[in-house]
């Protein structure tokens, strides 16, 4: 889980650098799958670990290990392939409540 722990640290202080250079039009709650899934291969990573520690903020929740926060970004990803159109912290948000 340190791992994680490390990403989303680095990911809260990349943040603003984030919110300027991926998506400038597009506020952190239109961020739709389509942009995450056509995000340069280097920053989707960072992308996935941002929205995934800011939906679990807004759920006030806690994942318990590597392995559940590896499966919240997995079905997130299936289900951003599947609904380009949806945004991700929808997606993030609807994988967290089924944990």
């Amino acid at each position: 889980m340190k791992p994680y722990l490390i990403a989303l640290l680095l990911a809260a202080s990349a943040a603003p650098a984030f919110a300027e250079d991926s998506a400038p039009a597009e506020g952190l709650k239109d961020y739709s799958c389509w942009s995450l899934l056509t995000e340069p291969e280097e920053g989707q990573g960072m992308t996935e670990v941002f929205y995934l520690g800011y939906a679990l903020g807004q759920a006030g929740r806690e994942l318990k290990d590597e392995a559940a926060y590896k499966q919240v970004v997995a079905e997130v990803l299936t289900r951003c392939q599947s609904e380009p159109d949806l945004k991700v912290l929808d997606a993030f948000a609807a994988a967290i409540r089924s944990r």
